[in-house]
């Protein structure tokens, strides 16, 4: 839509046949275009939060005035259309989205301890490095930051994403968590809950709308687990467009071998549904 901006981070490790591929389609775009500075991305480290925060500051140059920015993988699709997905940021009401919660026990030491990259032989490129602890005690977070936890997939004001860039708040705990493990999942859930930021909330937090998605250890899957995750396949349909997520704006994660008719029914789903519309309202099986 012109209406909305996108900006394309492509990791420096891809090969130029892809990148190239993708600056053939975004070339007929206007209002779609590469970011200038290429992160190598690492799984679980900091560079994921690089990577956002480079398209996030070419955003705010655009001439497009978005109110809310939202960050998408390659491996998802949306569930509604973009005028239902505009509808059901409206009724954020010009807060943000933000999953954030108490860090559960077993997630403590990510923030607890220093962490180095180690580099691992004969892994698929985008896990050739893995985050190792060290025995380094972190000091506490600056600004009495209290720490939570939650995705690294928000919808969030532009006037909190202006905070991102240049408050010395958000600057310095960037920087804090820069040795940390899997810190994308504590750099908006914990800003979220801390005073002065723009569209945050304190507490219990409102329904996260951003993904429909299935965890080993608490869903079903007819897909496949990879680490952790369900790959959906048809007979996930059932959960991912039934009444528990109907609230929910995409769907990951849509393995890269995907069958065309399960694009074809989240197609057909995403034309003709209004927001927070199911569409299987009994459990069962395709």
């Amino acid at each position: 839509m012109p209406h909305n901006t996108y900006c394309i981070h492509v990791d420096v490790k891809s090969s130029d046949t892809f990148r190239n591929a993708m600056k053939a389609m975004t070339d007929c775009l206007d209002n779609v275009f590469f970011t200038s500075k290429r992160v190598d991305l690492v799984w679980a480290h900091v560079s994921t939060l690089y990577a956002q925060r480079n398209c996030l500051r070419e955003l705010m140059e655009s001439p497009v005035k978005w109110k809310y920015f939202m960050h998408i993988s390659g491996q998802e699709l949306p569930l509604y259309t973009n005028a239902e997905i505009v509808h059901a940021l409206a009724m954020l009401n010009g807060f943000n989205n933000i999953e954030s919660f108490a860090i559960p026990p077993n997630n403590w030491g990510r923030m607890q301890y220093s962490h180095e990259l180690m580099k691992v032989k004969g892994r698929e490129f985008h896990r050739s490095y893995i985050m190792i602890r060290t025995e380094v005690t972190k000091q506490p977070p600056p600004w009495s930051i209290n720490l939570q936890k939650g995705s690294n997939f928000v919808a969030i004001t532009r006037e909190a994403a202006n905070y991102i860039l240049h408050n010395q708040v958000a600057i310095d705990f960037l920087d804090w968590l820069n040795d940390t493990a899997k810190p994308d999942e504590t750099f908006y859930s914990s800003l979220q809950q801390h005073p002065g930021f723009p569209g945050g909330i304190h507490g219990d937090q409102p329904e996260w709308i951003l993904r429909a998605v299935s965890w080993q250890m608490e869903n079903t899957c007819y897909g496949r687990w990879i680490r952790g995750v369900c790959w959906v396949t048809m007979r996930d349909l059932i959960w991912i467009l039934g009444s528990t997520m109907r609230q929910k704006l995409f769907v990951t994660k849509i393995p890269f071998e995907y069958r065309d008719d399960l694009l074809k029914c989240l197609s057909i789903a995403r034309r003709t549904r209004k927001y927070g519309q199911d569409v299987f309202r009994v459990s069962g099986v395709l």
